[in-house]
C-alpha cells in the first residue's frame, strides 16, 4: 500500500482486509483510503472502488476470489502465487499489447522475480520459465567454460 501511494501512475482507493482492528486497515484510513474489513464481500458491495486488485491473501483464498473478481470485471494481480493466471515476470514476458487481454496474472515469487531475468539474459530462456531445458543449458555452459562461479 505504501509503495502504491507513492506511484504517479496508479491510484490507490481502498485496502481490503478481514480484521477490523488490523494496523493495515487503520493505516489505510489514516492515508484517506476506504478501509474494508469484510474481505472480498466488501468489494462486491462497492465494486466501483477498484479496477485492478492486488491480491495479497493466500493462494487458497485467491482461488476463491479470482472467480468473484472476474465476474466483477476486475483485473487481478496475484501475489500469493495461486497460479490462476499466467506466470508473469514483467521484465521478461510482459507484452504491452497483451495487457488488455489479461484479467488475472501470477507474479511468481520474489525469488523468481529476481532470478528469472538473470537466467533469461544469460541463456535466453524465452518464456522466462526455469524449465528443465534452461537448467540443462546453464549446466552445459558451466561445464564448457569451466568457470567455478557458474557451478
Amino acid at each position: 500500500m505504501v509503495k502504491l501511494l507513492r506511484s504517479e501512475k496508479l491510484g490507490v482507493t481502498a485496502l481490503i482486509g478481514i480484521d477490523p482492528e488490523s494496523k493495515g486497515l487503520k493505516r489505510a484510513e489514516e492515508n484517506g483510503l476506504v478501509a474494508i474489513s469484510n474481505g472480498i464481500d466488501g468489494l462486491v458491495e462497492r465494486p466501483e472502488l477498484a479496477d485492478i486488485v492486488y491480491e495479497a491473501t493466500s493462494a487458497k483464498a485467491h482461488l476463491h476470489n479470482a472467480e468473484i473478481l472476474k465476474d466483477l470485471g476486475k483485473k487481478a494481480i496475484d501475489l500469493p502465487p495461486a497460479a490462476v493466471g499466467p506466470f508473469l515476470v514483467p521484465s521478461v514476458n510482459l507484452k504491452e499489447r497483451e495487457i488488455p487481454k489479461l484479467d488475472n496474472v501470477n507474479m511468481v515469487t520474489c525469488g523468481g522475480q529476481a532470478t528469472i531475468p538473470m537466467v533469461q539474459g544469460r541463456i535466453g530462456c524465452t518464456a522466462g520459465r526455469l524449465c528443465r531445458n534452461c537448467s540443462l543449458n546453464l549446466k552445459q555452459e558451466c561445464r564448457t567454460r569451466g568457470k567455478a562461479e557458474y557451478r
